[in-house]
């Protein structure tokens, strides 16, 4: 999953800002783990993707911080890595 802001645009960052990203699953939806479920982080940059790292999200809120590594417009993305559908009941990137 990609994520853009609403306009459809990435984050326009300089090397060293951060962007704020908090999110949470359902964890009784589609037979989820009660402990949660793995997603992988990562972004892409002049139509690069990179991964950053893989946790497991739960129903209580995770939030990390990106710090962008050089100059560029960002788009952030989450990939499921369970075996089943994840839904996500919080995404926030600040």
């Amino acid at each position: 999953m990609v994520l853009t802001k609403e306009d459809g645009e990435g984050w326009q960052l300089e090397e060293g800002d951060e962007l704020s990203i908090s999110v949470s699953i359902d964890t009784e939806f589609a037979a989820s783990e009660e402990d949660g479920e793995y997603i992988l982080f990562g972004y892409a940059l002049n139509g690069i993707y990179t991964d950053q790292f893989c946790e497991r999200i739960s129903d209580s809120l995770y939030t990390f911080t990106f710090t962008a590594p050089e100059t560029g417009e960002y788009y952030m993305c989450l990939e499921n890595l369970s075996a089943t559908y994840i839904k996500i009941t919080h995404l926030e990137i600040s």
